[in-house]
């Protein structure tokens, strides 16, 4: 009696919903490196969304949540794709375009889809000798599927985030 109750309420609140109208958040938009979400270094809503990961290119560029920073990719090695540790070199500019120094940048990666990250949580950006520039060592990606990788910066009193999105084989 209970199941027969249950899948019954199950069912009138599926047929309640119009499974073809999206809601004017869900943020997804296309964009030049593969599907970026919302504006260029946006979030998806909820961990239910499929997400699709970014087509890598070197130098490929992301502007922050808010706007603030313009964020490149400059390098990977490897190139994401395997399941293995990371080194990014990342350059960061400021909504003009000019090189910021004295910033911090901190990654943290996360599989929306599982439900976790790495060990460490956070890995910090160590600036390096060209203006603007950090690595990023030992980003541990170490299992297939979408990576979300949250890029948080902080320069001066400014602070804001940009999102990566790769997805491994394995």
């Amino acid at each position: 009696m209970r199941v027969t109750l249950f899948l019954a309420v199950l069912s009138l609140v599926a047929c309640a919903q119009d499974p073809g109208e999206v809601p004017a958040d869900a943020g997804f938009v296309s964009g030049d490196a593969g599907v970026s979400i919302a504006d260029a270094g946006g979030e998806p809503g909820d961990a239910g969304e499929q997400l699709v990961g970014d087509d890598y290119s070197a130098g490929m560029e992301k502007t922050s949540q808010n706007g603030h920073f313009r964020l490149a990719l400059m390098s990977s090695n490897p190139i994401p794709q395997d399941l293995t540790d990371y080194t990014w070199v990342m350059e960061l500019r400021d909504a003009q375009g000019q090189a910021i120094e004295g910033a911090t940048l901190v990654a943290e990666p996360f599989m929306p889809e599982h439900g976790h990250g790495t060990f460490p949580r956070t890995t910090d950006g160590v600036p390096n000798d060209q203006p603007g520039q950090f690595t990023l060592s030992d980003l541990d990606l170490f299992m297939a599927g979408t990576w979300k990788i949250e890029l948080r910066i902080a320069a001066g009193d400014l602070s804001d985030t940009v999102f990566y999105y790769f997805t491994l084989g394995g």
